[in-house]
């Protein structure tokens, strides 16, 4: 699928299905900093939809990165507080990990600062 993926990236570079499904590819093959490389820059510009915001939180999560998990799951509310990718359930996911900055109780809860 990538081959395919990253051929209908050079056509459409701003596609945001396709960027949304080859994060999931890359998710899915744990290439977490390539989800990053691919949907920080679409993301930082404000363009991003729930899928990029909760596919680039899941990279993040996984590198360790748990502020930015969660201020990309932040993001995805703002765009759909009904999002089932973006709810209280996948916040709270991000702070299972003893020792994560994130293990005191309700620490998703808070808007991230900058």
């Amino acid at each position: 699928a990538e081959p395919w993926l990253l051929k209908a990236l050079d056509m459409k570079p701003r596609d945001r299905a396709t960027l949304s499904t080859l994060s999931a590819v890359y998710i899915g093959q744990k290439r977490y900093r390539d989800v990053v490389d691919l949907l920080k820059p679409f993301a930082d510009t404000g363009r991003g939809t729930v899928p990029i915001h909760s596919n680039l939180a899941a990279a993040y999560r996984h590198l360790g990165s748990y502020s930015l998990a969660i201020e990309q799951l932040h993001l995805a509310l703002k765009k759909n507080p009904d999002s089932k990718k973006a709810s209280p359930q996948a916040m709270m996911s991000l702070r299972c990990r003893r020792g994560s900055p994130l293990h005191e109780p309700d620490a998703w809860l808070r808007e991230p600062t900058s």
